[in-house]
């Protein structure tokens, strides 16, 4: 007699989960734990107002575009210092890249409008995302790239590479470039400025411009420091290539 044992489980049939093709991107705030340092002990403004600003967002960009297919939209993730979307890579007519592209566009220039930078990347595969978790290796391709990335920018990982320059003259070659051998998003491509915010291309640039100027000023030189310097010589070649009439910058003050 057969001393094996079967449990239900291994009788039971197989059950896929619901894993599909998508466009993912894992943004990360910098300076996110000088933030929360600062609201542990002396005050909790900054968080609070960070906080409002991207629950304000998230929950606000589900309800634009009416005409656009719920299923076609992207789905948010927020944890702590971490903003994960992604979308469908193929829904009827939508491209879930360019998709993940704009809206990280969007969420970029939404948070140096407030004196934040983002580092991230953007890859597409497989994946699972629900209300309040992701799975897949698109995620993960996406999580290990943005961990490793030393500069204020969302680089496209080799499959999301490849899947744009399928498809990028069908929407806006500019919401990306090239950057240091990697593909990047332009976070500072003047098409996609918040009208409410900056009447004029030149008034976002003003904006940027002065919140990197007074970090430059604040920090001592260093990491944090050297990803405003890094955003400093972004937004020079912003105004030349967008020809915004805004001064560049022609020099990186030294702190005091």
């Amino acid at each position: 007699m057969s001393n094996t044992q079967t449990t239900p489980m291994a009788n039971a049939p197989a059950i896929r989960a619901p894993f599909s093709e998508r466009a993912v991107a894992f943004l990360d705030i910098l300076g996110f734990k000088e933030i929360i340092k600062e609201a542990e002990k002396t005050d909790s403004q900054k968080l609070m107002r960070l906080r409002s600003l991207l629950d304000s967002y998230i929950h606000f960009d589900p309800q634009r575009s009416p005409s656009v297919p719920k299923d076609a939209k992207p789905e948010y993730l927020f944890i702590s210092d971490s903003i994960i979307l992604s979308a469908p890579l193929a829904y009827n007519q939508y491209d879930g890249l360019a998709i993940v592209i704009l809206k990280s566009i969007e969420v970029a220039q939404m948070l140096l409008h407030d004196g934040y930078l983002l580092s991230g990347a953007i890859d597409v595969g497989s994946v699972w995302h629900e209300n309040s978790n992701i799975f897949g290796s698109g995620y993960v391709t996406a999580y290990l790239r943005q961990e490793k990335e030393p500069h204020p920018r969302i680089v496209l990982c080799q499959n999301a590479r490849n899947h744009w320059s399928g498809i990028a003259q069908k929407f806006d070659v500019n919401m990306c470039m090239e950057n240091d051998g990697e593909e990047i998003v332009d976070v500072l491509n003047t098409s996609y400025l918040n009208p409410k915010w900056y009447p004029h291309d030149e008034d976002a640039y003003k904006q940027f411009f002065a919140w990197t100027l007074r970090r430059m000023e604040a920090l001592p030189p260093g990491s944090a420091r050297s990803k405003w310097e890094w955003t400093a010589l972004a937004i020079n070649k912003g105004i030349k290539k967008y020809s915004v009439n805004v001064k560049p910058f022609d020099r990186f003050p030294v702190p005091v």
